[in-house]
């Protein structure tokens, strides 16, 4: 699987919850008084390691929930994710702080017999690690439901998109596809249909004008009259004259002006207002 970058929303783990498991293993257990805290001196630097190797998990473990996140499909490869999760989000960093903290107490002549590490601190460490882990996997789950609801969406809009369709003309001696959205209209010269675009480019098509209306879709194209089929993107103007009839304005223009009857005016605004 090829690797790319996964924005994991944990921001809130190193702001709020790193600070106080860190504080935390310092204070749990530890029946001084927090004004008797601060006067050891040792009591700074325990804070000081503690603090810094919870960071230093917490940094490990964005890794590595991102680096499964590029491995491991959630639908087909959830029980190699969990297992790797366990070895390498549980067992490796608990090993690794369980180490800081005998390197620490030997630093500082502490015998490991007399210190809580084992029955107190690593308990903590495995019961803060786990809630790490469980925070990290329900945020990489939820970043895989969004990405699979964009996804359904995108393609629910894709569908939904109205495809272009291609009408077969004739130019010259060969024949060529012209996308539906790219129609002004279909006039009739003497009986031969030509086919009009919006940018006045003019192609014989070998239907006759009913049959040509027959296959448009009937809430962009309107047939003005027994030579003309026009498409509503076409239309810029129409004007009502003296005689009740109205006059429309084409793009591109037509060689002669075109009118519409007075009777049919009413049901070709109604079209026109529909759309």
């Amino acid at each position: 699987m090829s690797s790319r970058e996964v924005h994991i929303k944990d921001k809130w783990l190193f702001v709020l919850a790193y600070p106080v498991m860190g504080i935390s293993f310092v204070h749990i257990g530890n029946d001084n008084s927090l004004k008797e805290l601060l006067q050891i001196p040792s009591y700074y630097t325990d804070l000081l390691v503690a603090i810094a190797v919870v960071y230093i998990v917490g940094f490990y473990l964005r890794w590595i929930f991102q680096r499964m996140e590029n491995r491991f499909d959630w639908d087909t490869q959830l029980k190699p994710r969990l297992a790797y999760q366990f070895v390498w989000g549980l067992l490796l960093p608990t090993s690794f702080a369980v180490c800081t903290e005998l390197v620490y107490l030997s630093l500082l002549g502490i015998p490991v017999k007399d210190s809580p590490i084992f029955y107190l601190e690593l308990p903590l460490s495995i019961v803060f690690l786990m809630l790490i882990n469980l925070a990290y996997y329900i945020l990489c789950f939820r970043l895989h439901t969004a990405k699979l609801k964009s996804a359904l969406e995108a393609r629910i809009t894709e569908n939904e998109q109205p495809k272009d369709k291609f009408l077969l003309v004739k130019q010259g001696n060969k024949k060529v596809q012209i996308p539906e959205s790219s129609i002004a209209y279909f006039i009739l010269k003497g009986k031969l249909t030509f086919l009009v675009t919006a940018e006045n480019r003019q192609f014989l098509f070998d239907k006759p004008m009913k049959e040509v209306m027959d296959t448009l879709p009937k809430h962009q194209f309107y047939r003005l009259n027994r030579q003309l089929i026009v498409k509503h993107s076409s239309i810029v103007k129409c004007i009502p004259t003296e005689t009740r009839r109205l006059k429309i304005e084409l793009h591109p223009p037509t060689h002669t002006d075109v009118f519409l009857p007075k009777a049919k005016v009413s049901l070709f605004m109604n079209w026109l207002n529909q759309n």
